[in-house]
């Protein structure tokens, strides 16, 4: 088992990262709400004048299901083991135990060579929470309990507590996944003998929803486009951004009219960017209204950035999703002189990129050059298909009077609610709309 090394407090108000990909040197800005505008605001492409950043809500009541939990996740978390230092991903499940509503085993988070049994959580489904408890014993070695508990971080990031706290990590369930607090410590080890070392220990815990079952039967192929890229390439080239367009795979959405999506656009052969910083994600749009194009926030694009996975938005999706109309966005934007992102002639045009990251729904970033200029002038993004995105209808069933259709409810990316709440999609027939459930 390795030896507890060195932590690097994952809390920040203002993080400036550097990198040296490609010939340019980029810089990332991550601003929080408070400081957003005053800070950074851009004449050319600007923000809101008022953004309303908050963070990402809790899960309101009812709005969470069985069917929901259970499942894959991708398990994001701060490794404080030496080896294991930095940013770090992994592959857990959530399953439900037998005979208990609200009692979960996380399946992953122990090595199964050591004989170990999966810590179990609670799921309280009126908060929209996931509770872990502190001080489970696992299993054993030799005379020795291994255990599941808890340590905390003060504020200067030294490690605090132990075995003898009573409390439990609490995580807020999201559209998402599950967000656990950064200064919860996730131990696995000796407890009575931490000198000897820890299977785990972790902080900054989010486990991040995968492979649900149905996002095949919610999108469906549609066309390819020219991508020009203005959220990764912008920052990481010196070159235009035409020069380094690519062909992409446009997908449609089943159930919302307007709404589309590039699938994985870094994994594709011809994108430019180095491959150790592209995976797998999806850009998804929305033309409905051709003057208001709007990108969904908090959906993994697939680039990476010095280990950080970014969300790709623009501000009239993201202040969109605060609650913001899209009156009042056209105005803010207007007022200070930006274009608003549209659908014309049959190209998406995509003005006021930005982007964030897991965990980091409350910020927006941008690039700067290496000598610190705003890059943001050149973050627009252009989407040329090869067939028209506006025969919406031409392909979707006949359905009964729209008065007997069912009524379904989808969250604004795309993924269906049994119980809505919040700003969402309501879908009955033919007939799309958004609405606000309270």
């Amino acid at each position: 088992m390795d030896l507890l090394h060195r932590y690097s407090h994952p809390i920040f108000h203002i993080l400036i990262i550097t990198s040296t990909l490609n010939p340019m040197r980029s810089t990332l800005i991550l601003i929080s709400g408070l400081t957003f505008c005053s800070l950074f605001a851009s004449p050319a492409i600007p923000t809101p004048a008022t953004p309303l950043l908050s963070p990402v809500t809790t899960a309101k009541a009812n709005s969470i299901s069985r069917d929901k939990l259970a499942g894959e996740y991708e398990w994001s978390y701060n490794g404080l083991l030496s080896g294991q230092a930095g940013q770090q991903y992994g592959r857990l499940s959530i399953e439900f135990k037998e005979g208990a509503e609200n009692v979960v085993t996380i399946v992953g988070l122990v090595d199964y060579r050591t004989g170990l049994r999966d810590p179990e959580a609670t799921v309280d489904f009126t908060n929209g929470t996931l509770s872990i408890p502190n001080n489970q014993v696992l299993g054993s070695e030799g005379s020795n309990d291994i255990v599941f508990y808890l340590k905390s971080l003060d504020a200067s990031g030294k490690l605090t507590g132990g075995i003898s706290s009573s409390r439990a990590s609490i995580g807020r369930i999201t559209e998402t996944g599950i967000i656990f607090p950064n200064e919860d410590v996730w131990a696995i080890g000796l407890p009575e003998a931490e000198e000897a070392g820890f299977y785990h220990l972790t902080s900054a815990n989010e486990l991040i929803f995968i492979n649900r079952g149905d996002d095949r039967m919610l999108w469906e192929e549609y066309c390819t486009a020219r991508f020009e890229d203005g959220w990764g390439v912008a920052g990481l080239t010196t070159d235009e951004i035409a020069s380094h367009s690519w062909n992409v795979s446009i997908q449609k959405s089943r159930t919302t009219d307007g709404l589309f999506r590039i699938h994985n656009p870094y994994m594709e052969y011809q994108c430019p960017l180095t491959s150790d910083y592209c995976g797998e994600g999806d850009i998804i749009f929305n033309i409905h209204r051709p003057d208001f194009v709007w990108v969904a926030p908090e959906v993994e694009s697939g680039l990476l950035f010095n280990g950080l996975k970014l969300c790709f938005t623009n501000i009239e999706g993201f202040n969109l999703a605060q609650g913001e109309s899209v009156e009042e966005i056209k105005r803010t934007i207007a007022a200070e002189g930006g274009s608003i992102s549209n659908y014309s002639n049959n190209i998406v045009t995509i003005h006021n990129c930005r982007f964030n990251y897991k965990g980091a729904f409350d910020r927006l970033s941008f690039w700067r050059d290496e000598n610190g200029e705003s890059l943001v002038p050149r973050m627009t993004s252009v989407i040329r298909p090869t067939i028209a995105l506006s025969d919406l209808q031409t392909d979707m069933e006949t359905i009964e009077a729209e008065t007997e259709a069912p009524v379904e409810f989808y969250s604004i990316d795309g993924t269906r609610l049994e119980q809505p709440s919040g700003i969402c999609i309501r879908r009955q027939g033919n007939k799309v709309s958004k609405i606000i459930v309270r």
